[in-house]
């Protein structure tokens, strides 16, 4: 048993470089001991404000595509909720059908 129980924190860009993303990750993997994964989707630097399901979909398929191979190794996967829903509207606005309101809106 392990003493602690790392979480690496990783964006998965399913438009950059996947493949070679799945191959340094799993290294990673390997190289650090890591427990879990947790999958941020579009993160800062590619978000365009909150997703919509669609937006979501290539970020949710790239995940499934290397769960199984994080699991063959003992490795579980979770997803970031603060980049998922965000805590902040930072000036955003939302898609059509986004009904709610942002932070100090």
């Amino acid at each position: 048993m392990k003493p602690f129980h790392i979480i690496l924190r990783y964006g998965l860009d399913p438009f950059n470089g996947l493949e070679e993303n799945y191959r340094r990750l799993l290294d990673f993997v390997d190289e650090s001991g890591i427990g879990e994964v947790m999958f941020l989707i579009a993160p800062e630097e590619r978000s365009q404000g909150h997703v919509t399901l669609d937006e979501i979909q290539p970020w949710i398929e790239a995940i499934q595509r290397i769960k199984p191979l994080l699991a063959e190794k003992g490795v579980g996967v979770s997803l970031n909720p603060w980049t998922t829903t965000y805590h902040a509207g930072r000036g955003r606005h939302l898609h059509s059908g986004q009904d709610f309101r942002l932070e100090g809106v």
